[in-house]
């Protein structure tokens, strides 16, 4: 049997109940690949998950969704972001892990392991409100809350790609600004938007300043 290191918790709690244990490596079943991780990424539901906010967590378990690594054997690059990781499955917190050949992809060969594994999450998050639910088109303008964070970030590239005119803002008081945003502000008023008429949900909602998403 070969062995591997892997991130694991046997209990819910905070990440203390997280410990690096030596574990049996993982054989890739029928439609299957195993991957050597090369860098793993860590999303807030990562921390959610250990502490027990996921009902469908079974114990014990190797957290981490997001990945990048090289296929064993074989070498190709590759990244994913694998549903049911670190929940139904070890995720990508160990030196292997095994997913299904659907899900995952060659990876772009001008990202590094790292870059392409903080990827995952906040991209197809992003990804999934703007170009799938929103259609987000040339010449509108999108209003991005919570910009400075990961997913605001990859909304705000992924609305500068499309050609777009965005508002990025973020709530918390000395919240550092990274995006590419047209514009940022750190609250409501700032960004022109009246509290009273946040509301509503998909396309055609206009907030303050007039945006179109």
């Amino acid at each position: 049997m070969t062995f591997m290191k892997a991130l694991r918790f046997h209990s819910f709690g905070s990440p203390e109940a997280l410990a690096i244990e030596e574990v049996a490596r993982p054989a890739p079943g029928a439609g299957e690949v195993l991957i050597q991780i090369k860098a793993a990424g860590i999303n807030p539901s990562d921390v959610v998950n250990v502490a027990g906010r996921f009902p469908a967590t079974t114990l014990p378990r190797v957290p981490g969704r997001d990945f990048a690594g090289v296929l064993a054997p074989g070498g190709e690059f590759v990244w994913g972001s694998v549903a049911g990781f670190g929940i139904t499955r070890d995720g990508s917190h160990a030196e292997y892990a095994v997913a299904p050949k659907e899900a995952i992809s060659i990876a772009p060969s001008n990202l590094s392991a790292e870059q392409a594994a903080a990827v995952g999450v906040p991209f197809t998050t992003a990804w999934g409100a703007l170009i799938r639910s929103a259609q987000l088109q040339a010449g509108e303008t999108v209003v991005i809350t919570g910009a400075a964070g990961a997913v605001g970030q990859a909304a705000t590239q992924i609305a500068n790609w499309k050609g777009e005119g965005d508002w990025g803002h973020a709530r918390r008081r000395g919240g550092g600004w990274r995006g590419g945003g047209d514009r940022y502000s750190r609250g409501y008023a700032g960004a022109g938007l009246r509290t009273d008429r946040w509301q509503g949900r998909g396309r055609g909602v206009r907030y303050g300043g007039g945006a179109s998403v």
